[in-house]
């Protein structure tokens, strides 16, 4: 689906209002791009949706602080995203880090170190 910029901004406009069917035709709209965005940075499966869902719902809380004369509204999106993939990424490699300590003091348990 692609739309005029003008009718982005309306729904945009709509959206600012509170109207959530304007914000489902952005969801729509912009949906498969984000996941894709989170897809290409190694973020797949369940995990990739919820994340993407994220984003969203950070934008519709955030969406009242939007300003069209600063940046455009898929572009305001996509950063949004990409602070979701680098926590999220972040939190992963902090897990892995963390497991990698627990194998570590288990096998310094075992050996008495």
């Amino acid at each position: 689906m692609h739309l005029h910029p003008s009718t982005i901004d309306r729904l945009v406009v709509d959206t600012q209002a509170g109207d959530t069917g304007a914000f489902k035709k952005l969801y729509d709209l912009y949906a498969p791009s984000i996941n894709r965005l989170i897809l290409d940075n190694g973020i797949s499966g369940i995990r990739s949706y919820e994340i993407m869902n994220q984003v969203f719902r950070s934008a519709w809380k955030d969406l009242p602080a939007f300003n069209a004369h600063d940046q455009r509204f898929f572009t305001w999106l996509i950063n949004i995203a990409r602070i979701h993939v680098t926590v999220e990424k972040g939190s992963c490699d902090f897990n892995s880090f963390l497991a990698g300590v627990k194998s570590v003091e288990k096998v310094q348990s075992t050996v008495g170190a």
